[in-house]
């Protein structure tokens, strides 16, 4: 299990460190994987990216493209890599498509512009999701043998996880 602590994201993962087994050689590594900051000869059976690509715009920019090439020289033979995050909700949307959605939909797409502008706004930068495909074609570029390309679960956005992201 890794995690980077300094940006509050690892803070939930600390708290699991007594649910590891030691005993097989679980072990919680924490810290920063970019720019060759990865543990030195570390090699992993499973790596968790939970929404990693899309938040390294807010922490590490552009180096969405080289985190899957680092990642892969971190897996032992066999190792498996599971990759979660959000297709862009508006990203690729045009103005004719955006006119034709439901007003449902317009909310969802107009709260999710109003929360990276406010964002953007307070001199932070918003987290920026890549879709399916991008990543697909990142993974096989590094090496990484894509086995099971899609699955889409929906996402359930609550009231207080909205007005937490727009009270920036």
């Amino acid at each position: 299990v890794t995690a980077d602590a300094s940006s509050g994201e690892g803070k939930g993962a600390s708290d699991k460190q007594a649910l590891l087994d030691t005993s097989r050689g679980d072990a919680l590594v924490e810290g920063s994987w970019c720019s060759g900051n990865a543990p030195e000869g570390a090699a992993f059976d499973t790596i968790l990216c939970d929404y990693l690509i899309g938040s390294m715009d807010g922490f590490t920019p552009f180096m969405q493209d080289t985190i899957l090439g680092e990642l892969k020289a971190r897996c032992a033979p066999g190792a498996l890599l599971h990759v979660v995050g959000l297709t862009p909700i508006y990203a690729q949307l045009g103005s004719a498509q955006y006119k034709s959605l439901p007003a449902a939909e317009k909310v969802v797409v107009d709260t999710a512009r109003l929360r990276d502008a406010c964002i953007l706004l307070a001199a932070h930068r918003p987290y920026r999701e890549f879709p399916a495909s991008w990543i697909i074609r990142q993974l096989e570029r590094s090496g990484f043998e894509v086995l099971t390309p899609w699955k889409s679960y929906g996402v359930i956005w609550k009231h207080a996880t909205i007005k937490r992201q727009l009270d920036v």
